[in-house]
């Protein structure tokens, strides 16, 4: 009787085992078919993450050819506005001391600069177009068409009756009284004639730039002439008058023109450099042009080692 009773609680409790154990390979079972088929998304999401992976490539390697295919002709258009820009050996032949800054905020620029010489008179032209890079790139090379038809071929010399000129002509080429298009430039052109006993006389018009002269006799102390406050181009500058000023100046006075890059110069978050600053940096420096020129491109590479250019940037500055 005693057996039997141990022989029934050990079927009972080996059934028991029996029952847990199958309970453990059914969760086990169930665990690896969880398993095969997290695997399975896994490996599907793998070949989906490698095909993506592929054609993001594809796509890579084509932005950069296009990226690299726009940066090459954009440095064609480069090489082509420098060619109109006039070259150091014919400024050389115009001005004895002289020095120029010029930093595009992009490849190219918006900003360029102009000189020529006509029947005893030489010309000076900073020009500051509308917009940067390209379309300033296509601006400029409207604006130096333009002046060099209105200088050299009509004979125009007067710099007030030049601006003038040149408004009608900006309006005519973008024609802007029937697309309403208000794209312009801002302009200060100098002409220049010596007089007797090495004093010389500057004819100066603006057209919202300025030019600024400094006298050797006044410890090269500065003075701004204004420009009139009014655009060349755009629908809201048709029919503007620029007003002339003469100036004289002797031997060793310095004159400058400029467009206003290097006033909106960011020299701190949220500060730009500013006439005073600008004056105050010519005043210490301009005596020696070429050490004036380093400053400015000092003050430059400081500012573009903490902030994105705002702006195109042209300086000529001449020495008499």
């Amino acid at each position: 009787r005693r057996l039997k009773v141990q022989k029934a609680r050990l079927e009972k409790t080996v059934a028991q085992r029996t029952i847990q154990l199958t309970e453990k390979q059914n969760e086990v079972e169930a665990q690896n078919e969880e398993l095969h088929q997290q695997s399975e998304e896994i490996m599907a999401q793998r070949d989906a993450i490698q095909v993506q992976n592929a054609t993001l490539g594809d796509t890579l390697i084509e932005v950069q050819e296009k990226n690299r295919q726009i940066t090459d002709s954009i440095r064609y258009a480069e090489n082509i506005q420098q060619s109109i820009l006039p070259s150091n050996e014919r400024i050389s032949q115009l001005f004895d001391n002289y020095f120029i800054v010029y930093t595009p905020k992009d490849i190219v620029s918006g900003d360029f600069y102009w000189a020529t010489e006509r029947d005893g008179y030489t010309f000076l032209a900073v020009i500051d177009c509308t917009g940067h890079g390209v379309p300033g790139g296509f601006m400029s090379m409207i604006g130096n068409t333009l002046l060099n038809r209105i200088v050299k071929e009509q004979k125009v010399y007067n710099p007030k009756d030049i601006l003038h000129e040149l408004n009608i002509e900006v309006g005519k080429s973008l024609r802007q009284k029937t697309s309403k298009n208000s794209d312009g430039m801002d302009i200060s052109i100098a002409r220049l004639s010596a007089l007797e006993n090495d004093n010389y006389e500057i004819c100066f018009a603006g057209a919202k730039n300025h030019l600024y002269t400094f006298k050797a006799s006044e410890n090269y102390k500065h003075q701004i002439i204004k420009g009139t406050r009014k655009s060349i181009g755009g629908i809201y500058n048709q029919g503007a008058e620029y007003k002339e000023h003469i100036i004289r100046l002797e031997k060793d006075d310095i004159f400058l023109l400029s467009s206003d890059g290097i006033i909106d110069l960011e020299v701190a978050k949220s500060k730009r450099l500013g006439t005073k600053k600008f004056m105050e940096l010519a005043e210490n420096n301009i005596k020696d042009l070429e050490q004036f020129k380093l400053k400015l491109l000092e003050t430059i590479a400081k500012s573009q080692e903490e902030f994105q250019p705002r702006d195109d940037i042209a300086v000529f500055g001449v020495k008499l």
